[in-house]
């Protein structure tokens, strides 16, 4: 069962809009391997170095490996398609759609289609109820 949000709907509006800029040049970003075909570019850490917002690159065929959450996070797809497998939010999203993973959801995620995928996630490490 989903728990009421705690974090207002405009302070997340204001975590997404302070994403990236289009177009993007994946080239020109520092990229850290986080499994065979996935990268994350990390965007904003908080003074306690924990991750808040990143970019994550998914390459066509690439799958990102069942995980647990330790927080919460909201994932927009940029660019291509997502498959979230298991969890909450299981479903296909498309580029312009959102999803939430509350804390502790497990689930993988992987690329449908041909192209590779760009998402923007942010994490919310305050939030422990979802």
């Amino acid at each position: 069962m989903l728990r009421a949000q705690t974090v207002k709907p405009r302070d997340r509006l204001r975590q997404l809009i302070r994403g990236p800029r289009l177009p993007i040049d994946l080239g020109s970003l520092e990229w850290v391997d986080f499994a065979p075909g996935v990268r994350f570019h990390y965007i904003e850490r908080g003074p306690d170095g924990v991750l808040l917002r990143a970019l994550v690159w998914v390459e066509a065929g690439g799958e990102v490996p069942v995980h647990e959450h330790d927080v919460a996070e909201d994932v927009l797809v940029v660019e291509g398609s997502l498959a979230l497998d298991g969890g909450v939010g299981a479903g296909v999203y498309t580029a312009g759609q959102l999803f939430h993973s509350p804390k502790g959801d497990v689930h993988a995620a992987r690329v449908v289609g041909d192209e590779d995928c760009l998402c923007y996630v942010v994490y919310w490490p305050a939030r422990s109820s979802d």
